[in-house]
């Protein structure tokens, strides 16, 4: 195993363990009886770590615990200060997407945290709140119209604010045991940005070109078509004042005034071709703004943008790697003393102030992209041939026969690849629209940013 590269012998041996002992998990519910939920306890790889798509996180005010949520259907709770796993908690889930987690939140005393996603199945989406330090579930809040994109707590820790993939913003008040203070449902699309005010005022936005803002009672007090299509993230300074929105189609980002929403000077965005910025972020202090997405840069990666003097100075940008393979931008968190948490796909990175990472974590699975040519099978099925990294690195058999996992590819003939001979394909490669023999696949479309099906 020693000639296995940056670290996968490691990940190899944990492979083995994996293998051999795999973990009982009863996936629990206070739902029980509906239909698409597990009525069976279900067999999972517990990795320590996520194992698809990271879509989210939070901090609690004092940053002493990070959370975070994926499609793998788990939020874990974190030690900010080293990266530390303190607690995975599991959704209630079902087969394909249900138990699929879109958004998390914690609430400004660390206590609670906040997660809600596809849902339990047609008409059945919840949120559902946590203690944080036992795991256990304390409430399932009911009644969403549909998947939960965004989710975000109020400074005072009182509401918690919710944006939908279709029907709007709701808001749930802890004083009164988390029922509904206030709704919206005059949104004409999909709503993944929200976000408080210290002082309580509210900003959400909308795929439909708009950012709404919100007083301290949840009166809809400004709306404001921004100039640079679909705002998607947004983020307040610290002091309120000025409001930042991304977008998920364009490399741009825009400042409004935090109290009109007036469309204010923004950051320079000059040079910037391609790709998007679409989670934002302020340092505690407010004089720098991030941003980042799928953006690349001509290195090749795809980096966090920082502005200084509030997002009107100087542009830098910061290289936040935490796999191999650059990926997009899912979620970006200020911490204080100019730390940044970075979510990249299926790893995110803690940075320091001057961008170097103080910890990492990233799935501990292998990178099976790009294996066309490589991937073998033997006729009868039970010996595969494969690499642990792209394009077939890393080489791998594992003879199921003997139940053995070895880095050898012997030559000895016993694995062929695929027949591709007479197979006319087409649009395959990083398209979402493949062809075999002229008839089209359909997959799903995720996209640069997770789109979240619509359970209804």
């Amino acid at each position: 195993m020693a000639r296995f590269c940056r670290g996968q012998s490691r990940q190899i041996a944990r492979l083995r363990i994996w293998l051999a002992a795999l973990s009982l998990v009863i996936l629990s519910s206070l739902c029980a009886k509906a239909q698409t939920l597990y009525e069976r306890p279900v067999l999972v790889v517990d990795s320590d770590m996520h194992t698809a798509l990271f879509v989210g996180a939070a901090a609690d005010a004092a940053s002493r615990f990070l959370v975070t949520g994926s499609n793998d259907k788990t939020v874990r709770v974190w030690s900010a200060s080293d990266g530390t796993l303190l607690r995975t908690i599991r959704m209630p889930a079902g087969p394909g997407h249900t138990g699929e987690v879109y958004a998390v939140a914690l609430s400004p005393d660390g206590s609670i945290v906040a997660a809600g996603g596809f849902g339990e199945g047609p008409g059945l989406v919840p949120i559902y709140l946590f203690d944080r330090n036992t795991g256990e579930m304390t409430r399932r809040i009911g009644g969403l119209p549909n998947g939960v994109l965004a989710l975000v707590f109020s400074a005072d820790g009182r509401y918690l604010a919710a944006t939908c993939h279709s029907g709007g913003l709701r808001i749930f008040d802890r004083d009164k045991n988390w029922s509904e203070a206030f709704r919206d449902v005059a949104y004409g699309d999909q709503s993944y940005g929200a976000t408080f005010a210290d002082d309580g005022r509210l900003a959400t936005s909308t795929i439909d070109g708009k950012v709404r803002l919100y007083d301290r009672s949840f009166k809809l007090v400004a709306t404001q078509a921004p100039l640079h299509g679909n705002p998607f993230g947004l983020a307040f300074r610290p002091d309120g004042k000025v409001l930042a929105a991304g977008y998920a189609e364009k490399p741009s980002v825009d400042l409004f005034d935090g109290h009109s929403l007036a469309q204010l000077p923004g950051p320079k965005v000059d040079g910037l071709d391609n790709g998007s910025l679409p989670r934002l972020a302020w340092s505690a202090d407010g004089q720098t703004l991030f941003a980042s997405g799928d953006y690349i840069d001509p290195t090749g990666n795809r980096p966090v943008l920082a502005w200084d003097q509030a997002g009107r100075g100087t542009r830098r940008a910061i290289t936040a790697k935490c796999a191999e393979f650059d990926n997009t931008t899912m979620t970006l968190v200020s911490l204080p003393a100019g730390r940044l948490l970075v979510g990249k796909g299926i790893c995110f990175t803690l940075l320091k102030a001057d961008g170097a990472p103080l910890w990492a974590h990233r799935a501990p699975g292998g990178d099976f992209r790009d294996e066309g040519k490589t991937f073998s099978v033997s006729p009868d099925g039970t010996i595969i041939d494969f690499g642990f990294e792209q394009f077939g690195k890393s080489p791998l058999r594992f003879d199921f026969r003997a139940l053995k996992l070895s880095d050898q590819w012997p030559a000895d003939d016993r694995t062929w690849p695929p027949k591709q001979d007479g197979l006319r394909i087409e649009d395959w490669i990083h398209s979402y629209d493949p062809k075999l023999d002229g008839k089209p696949i359909k997959l799903v479309k995720m996209g640069a940013i997770a789109e979240p099906r619509d359970p209804s």
